[in-house]
């Protein structure tokens, strides 16, 4: 999965983790110098060079810090579901944000795993 895609994934959150802005530019950043030659002749890359080229440090770190957003985020759904005055239809959508946010995780920490994985040299 490409940081873009990891980047994609995250929601707007009121978290204290980095914001979605902040983690989108670190993937860009890191995105664009990949897609440049060195001397920045706006030539493109072939695929091959690319993995000499993103810092995979930084893309995990941004994606720890997407993770750390969602599961902030299915925090506050899960406190929200602990309502007594929730009716069920209210209960079942913080079902349905607690399970699409594991969800996002998920592809998140695999993302994480296969930066790893290529960052040993797979």
């Amino acid at each position: 999965m490409s940081g873009r895609r990891a980047a994609a994934i995250v929601c707007d959150t009121h978290s204290n983790a980095r914001t979605n802005g902040e983690v989108q530019w670190i993937i860009g950043r890191n995105a664009k110098a990949a897609y440049r030659l060195p001397g920045d002749t706006g030539h493109v890359c072939d695929m091959a060079n690319l993995d000499d080229e993103i810092d995979p440090v930084n893309v995990r770190s941004a994606l720890f810090a997407l993770i750390t957003a969602r599961l902030e985020d299915a925090h506050v759904f899960a406190v929200k579901g602990q309502s007594r005055d929730l009716d069920s239809a209210d209960a079942r959508s913080c079902l349905t944000d607690i399970r699409s946010t594991l969800d996002e995780i998920q592809i998140q920490l695999d993302a994480v795993e296969i930066t790893n994985w290529l960052r040993s040299g797979g």
